[in-house]
């Protein structure tokens, strides 16, 4: 167990500069848009959640959250090349299936503080950004303008901070099947090189872009558990489709042990 927290804590460690690089980028490219959005005075008389989602702040948080997994696990890029790095981890004293449970959590950390960063600029710009949206509607109308909504509610309108803190069990589960999944399918994919990787990588991505998407439209209310269901139930495309994507989780996982114990590892 030692060794796995301690090589769960390298990893981590590991991918501090390229994930936090990519947060803080990302978090300054969102603050740009909302202050854009804010001062427009199109957007004089939508709440919150109206300027996160007209400003496309949603695209660059789908956007980070898609190369989260890959940017947690690029500094170990190096390792392909049958560096010391990689030398070292194959003859760690422990089982191979131990390295990819130890990457699925270094990253699933790596994609939790990114909603944590996600939702704590969503709090912190609320202020500043309704300001500014009074500001420019009092300066347009003759009469004053008061800012959207109170501060908690116009936080529980907005889809994209309801899905990153939910308010039931439900939300809970699309959360960790948010975090989890993508580790899991990232970390799984370093565990090849050439060919086999690039498949791996585009498999996970493509995983997480269904599951992203699908949480997302849960969260907001376009579509409903219970039309989702009856989708993979009554509709064979859809019931193809999701049997396609669990089997390619289940694949991805057999496949990365199998290429631990043989060895052919590159991060």
């Amino acid at each position: 167990m030692k060794s796995l927290l301690r090589y769960t804590a390298w990893n981590w460690n590991m991918g501090r500069v390229s994930a936090g690089v990519l947060l803080g980028f990302g978090a300054a490219v969102e603050c740009v848009l909302l202050f854009a959005a804010a001062a427009s005075i199109n957007q004089a008389a939508m709440e919150y959640n109206g300027i996160v989602e007209a400003s496309g702040t949603l695209w660059v948080a789908w956007l980070v959250y898609l190369m989260l997994p890959i940017s947690a696990q690029w500094p170990q890029e190096a390792a392909g090349q049958k560096s010391r790095v990689s030398y070292t981890i194959l003859t760690m004293p422990m089982p191979r299936w131990q390295i990819l449970v130890a990457r699925t959590l270094s990253t699933a950390l790596w994609v939790a503080v990114g909603f944590a960063v996600q939702s704590l600029l969503l709090v912190l710009m609320y202020g500043p950004i309704t300001a500014l949206q009074s500001t420019v509607a009092n300066g347009f109308f003759s009469f004053e303008v008061t800012a959207q909504g109170r501060f908690w509610w116009a936080l529980a309108d907005c889809g994209l901070f309801r899905l990153i803190l939910p308010a039931n069990g439900a939300g809970s589960i699309l959360v960790l099947l948010l975090i989890l999944v993508p580790a899991l399918m990232s970390a799984a994919a370093c565990s090849h090189h050439g060919r086999r990787r690039v498949a791996a990588e585009v498999v996970a991505l493509a995983v997480q872009m269904t599951l992203s998407a699908l949480a997302y439209q849960l969260v907001v209310g376009y579509i409903t558990g219970t039309q989702v269901l009856d989708m993979i139930l009554k509709n064979r495309a859809a019931t193809f489709v999701s049997l396609g994507l669990a089997g390619l989780v289940v694949m991805s996982v057999v496949w990365s042990v199998a290429a631990l114990y043989r060895s052919e590892m590159t991060a």
